[in-house]
């Protein structure tokens, strides 16, 4: 489990890319951050170091998220 700043994440990923696809991004990390923090997945210390949840953490909550996206009510009287 590694923890990392906004920028060390943000080259990391861009070096995999250009490894892994021979493709060069200039990946948007802040904005791939707030998606992640607004779903509790991520978040950061008063550093600035990411820390996430494991990888059964995650999944359990996108199920939860998942499972609860509508509220589905029934009217009683139809």
């Amino acid at each position: 489990n590694k923890k990392m700043s906004e920028e060390t994440l943000d080259n990391a990923i861009e070096e995999w890319m250009e490894k892994k696809h021979k493709t060069k991004i200039d990946f948007e990390v802040d904005d791939a951050i707030k998606k992640l923090e607004k779903m509790d997945l991520v978040s950061s210390d008063t550093n600035g170091i990411l820390t996430v949840l494991s990888l059964d953490e995650a999944l359990n909550h996108m199920d939860y998220i998942w499972d609860n996206y509508f509220d589905y009510n029934k009217p009683e009287n139809i």
